[in-house]
């Protein structure tokens, strides 16, 4: 199969504070085309770019390069960025449910098998001022 990149976009919080779990997401939609150039319907893609030091997300292991695969049991393979981000803010103290995917790299630096991981992350007040440093 070949892959098509069709669209990249970046997820950003342009606000200065809000409700989340402190992560930054870059997105992008993809679909195959098989050797007779019959195409897929686009599915959209969404991989955390950076993670803010000591917050909800670093504190529950969530890295950077994982693709985040679900929001609260819900597949994010046709759901627009606008949707994700309302997914992952909410009010203050809830949870969040992030199943992600992951590559890892072995000890002689090969990479080995995706795994999934899910994680039940509670939100809490994100300060944009308060920003330090990302992972």
């Amino acid at each position: 199969m070949l892959a098509t990149m069709l669209v990249s976009f970046t997820v950003a919080a342009f606000a200065e504070e809000f409700i989340g779990i402190g992560i930054r997401l870059k997105g992008y939609s993809m679909s195959f085309e098989d050797d007779k150039g019959n195409k897929s319907e686009p599915k959209n893609y969404y991989y955390v770019v950076s993670v803010l030091l000591g917050g909800p997300a670093d504190h529950a292991g969530i890295q950077v390069g994982d693709i985040l695969f679900e929001i609260n049991g819900k597949s994010l393979a046709f759901v627009e960025v606008e949707e994700v981000v309302d997914s992952i803010r909410g009010p203050e103290g809830s949870f969040v449910s992030i199943k992600i995917m992951r590559s890892e790299v072995d000890k002689d630096g090969y990479t080995q098998p995706t795994i999934e991981k899910t994680f039940a992350i509670k939100r809490q007040k994100i300060s944009m001022e308060s920003k330090k440093e990302e992972k």
